[in-house]
């Protein structure tokens, strides 16, 4: 049988900072649907899901606004209520929270919601959510214990990409000039 988190394990034990990425076979299907979306739709997604890692980040660290106010800064920069650099300087607060701590949980929940941010620039970014976050759940749960979890994680990026697919054209955002 095949170990859908072989490379998972490997990159834990050889102490990776990120033990996700594009070639990760458990992410597949997933990579697949996200590179079929239009930016709009990535964009929603990635910061709905953000919401998910803020409240994981919160029930473990103590809690940092600046998280939830990059998402919502973000979210106006879709909506061209405020220009990249001020998005930019809340997405790189962050990655300084991340840098500024040893916990690898903590370091990749602030990476993940970053990256979430970032999307808006470039939907690239938005998979840096799912890297991270998982690699999280990962370290929360312990390597021998985390398939499921990140199973059940997997399956809820699936089920909002869902949703988002099925919803982009009814919502009413008015969109940023670059995003329309």
């Amino acid at each position: 049988m095949n170990d859908i988190f072989e490379s998972v394990r490997d990159k834990y034990k050889k102490r990776n900072k990120i033990l996700f990425n594009f070639d990760s076979h458990c992410l597949k299907e997933l990579i697949n649907i996200v590179s079929l979306q239009n930016h709009r739709t990535i964009i929603m997604w990635a910061l709905d899901c953000a919401n998910e890692s803020i409240k994981l980040y919160n029930t473990i660290a103590k809690s940092d606004k600046i998280l939830e106010e990059t998402i919502q800064t973000c979210r106006y920069w879709a909506q061209g209520l405020v220009k990249m650099p001020l998005a930019k300087a809340k997405i790189l607060e962050c990655h300084r929270i991340a840098k500024n701590t040893d916990d690898i949980v903590i370091k990749s929940l602030a990476h993940a919601i970053g990256q979430a941010g970032s999307c808006v620039h470039t939907p690239k970014h938005a998979m840096g959510i799912v890297f991270y976050e998982l690699t999280a759940i990962v370290h929360l749960k312990g390597i021998d214990d985390f398939e499921t979890e990140v199973n059940n994680k997997i399956d809820y990026y699936k089920i909002r990409l869902d949703y988002w697919i099925q919803n982009i054209d009814n919502i009413e955002v008015a969109w940023a000039k670059f995003l329309k």
